[in-house]
C-alpha cells in the first residue's frame, strides 16, 4: 500500500521560504469495515436538503456501519462538526431503530459530541444503523456536517464518516446542506434583550444584551455604536473583524468616557462592510434612571 502527500507553502515575502523537516503518520485498525452517513431534514424532504440560513432547523444524521466477517472494534461515541451551536435532540440505534439515552452530550468549539458507552455499537458481522437528530442553524451557503466515531476505552484513532447511502428514508447520499435562496444577507439578525435600559445599579436591566448574526462571511469589518437622535456617537461598542457566527455584546448605558448617558432615546447602529456593499441596521433603545 502506498500513500501520497502534497504540501503547499505560501509566503508573502519573496525571500522567505519553508521546508518540511519531518512527517509522522499515525494509523490504527478500523473501528468498522465501512462507515457512511447522510444528512436530511426532519420529516424527510428533497434529495438535496435545503434550509433557511440563520434559522434553527432540525436535522437527521443517519450512519450505516458495516462490520466485516472478522469483526471490528465498534464505537461508542460520535462527533459532528456543526460550526454553529447545536442542540442534541435524540439518538437512535439498531435495525429497526430504537431510541437510547446517551451517557453524556457535549458541545464545544463547533462540535457536537454524543457519548454512549452503555449502548456500544458492535457486532460480529452485518450492519448496524445509527441516527442522530439535532437542531442547529446554517451559517453559509453550503454546510458540510463532517462526522467521526470513536471508541472511548481504546487507543485507536477516530474513524471518519464518509458520505453515502446510509438510509432508505433519506435521499441525499451526502453530508451537505444548502441554504435556500440565491443570496444571504451578511448581517442576518439583530435581537435586543430589551427595548429599554435602566442603569440604576440594582442589577435589573443594568446592561443591554445585543445579539447579532453574521452569515457567509470571513474576516469582515464590523462596527456597533450608540448614537443620539442627532447623530452624535456616544459609545463605540464593537470595532473589528469577525467571521460568520452568532455574537452577543453588552452596553451598560455609559459613553466612551465611562459616564452614564443622559436619559432619553438612543440609536444602535450595526454595520458590516461586505465585499460588494455595506450592510447596516438601526435599533432604538430607551435609557431611563
Amino acid at each position: 500500500r502506498y500513500m501520497q502527500l502534497q504540501f503547499n507553502m505560501v509566503a508573502e515575502d519573496f525571500h522567505t521560504f519553508g521546508r518540511v523537516k519531518s512527517v509522522a503518520i499515525e494509523y490504527s485498525p478500523l473501528l468498522v469495515e465501512s462507515l457512511v452517513g447522510e444528512v436530511g431534514l426532519a420529516g424527510g424532504g428533497d434529495r438535496v436538503p435545503e434550509a433557511p440560513a440563520g434559522q434553527e432547523t432540525t436535522f437527521i444524521y443517519d450512519v450505516l456501519a458495516s462490520f466485516g466477517t472478522d469483526g471490528q472494534l465498534g464505537f461508542d461515541a460520535i462527533k459532528l462538526n456543526t460550526i454553529a451551536e447545536a442542540e442534541f435532540a435524540k439518538l437512535e440505534i439498531g435495525q429497526p431503530l430504537e431510541e437510547v439515552v446517551p451517557d453524556s452530550v457535549h458541545f464545544a468549539d463547533g462540535v457536537l459530541a454524543v457519548y454512549f458507552p452503555s449502548h456500544k455499537v458492535v457486532r460480529a458481522d452485518g450492519e448496524e444503523h445509527l441516527r442522530l437528530t439535532f437542531r442547529t442553524a446554517l451559517l453559509d451557503f453550503t454546510t458540510h456536517f463532517l462526522g467521526e466515531v470513536l471508541e472511548l476505552e481504546g487507543e485507536n484513532l477516530p474513524q471518519s464518516i464518509d458520505p453515502g447511502d446510509a438510509s432508505a428514508e433519506l435521499h441525499s447520499d451526502d453530508i451537505r446542506v444548502f441554504a435556500t435562496g440565491t443570496s444571504i444577507e451578511a448581517l442576518s439578525e439583530i435581537a435586543l434583550a430589551s427595548s429599554f435600559l435602566t442603569p440604576n445599579g440594582d442589577r435589573i436591566n443594568d446592561e443591554l444584551d445585543i445579539a447579532f448574526t453574521l452569515l457567509g462571511v470571513e474576516d469582515i469589518a464590523t462596527e456597533i455604536g450608540v448614537y443620539t437622535l442627532t447623530g452624535q456617537r456616544v459609545r463605540a461598542l464593537v470595532r473589528g473583524k469577525f467571521n460568520k457566527g452568532f455574537y452577543t455584546v453588552q452596553w451598560d448605558g455609559r459613553d466612551d468616557q465611562g459616564a452614564l448617558v443622559p436619559p432619553g432615546i438612543y440609536l444602535l447602529h450595526i454595520k458590516v462592510d461586505a465585499d460588494k456593499e455595506a450592510s447596516e441596521q438601526f435599533r432604538s433603545v430607551s435609557v431611563a434612571y
